[in-house]
């Protein structure tokens, strides 16, 4: 019954650790992005395997929280290269819709009267618009 519960507090620590990534201005692209997270992930797997790791959840929260600030050099690096800073430009200038970060950071912020207030929005203009006479 636990396991449902651990592995979405699991996620939403992940969506900290790219939400630490896109606060920094440090936007990958969605390989770079994947390696990263495979990377934190790996870190406490081989020190759970290694017998390291005494109660799992604290040490997994220090592990991602803490990943990209011991790694923020190489992190940076690659944030910087040419083909991520490109993309960035020309996302920019497309007006592009928000970016996985973006979306994450938007939906911690948002409380939920705010998400029944759209829905209710939502819902209301589908009514309006079924009662609506078609004229042509």
């Amino acid at each position: 019954e636990a396991k449902p519960r651990r592995l979405e507090q699991c996620r939403i620590e992940m969506e900290t650790l790219v939400l630490d990534l896109w606060r920094r201005g440090w936007m990958l692209d969605g390989k770079r992005l994947a390696a990263l997270i495979t990377a934190a992930l790996d870190d406490v797997a081989a020190a759970q395997k290694a017998g390291r790791v005494r109660d799992f959840w604290p040490f997994y929260q220090s592990a991602v929280r803490r990943h990209v600030g011991i790694n923020s050099e190489e992190i940076q690096a690659q944030a910087m290269s040419a083909g991520a800073a490109i993309s960035q430009v020309f996302d920019m200038l497309k007006k592009r819709s928000p970016a996985l970060p973006e979306l994450i950071a938007q939906r911690r912020e948002e409380t939920l009267r705010e998400k029944q207030s759209r829905q209710r929005r939502v819902e209301a203009r589908k009514a309006g618009d079924a009662a609506q006479v078609q004229l042509f």
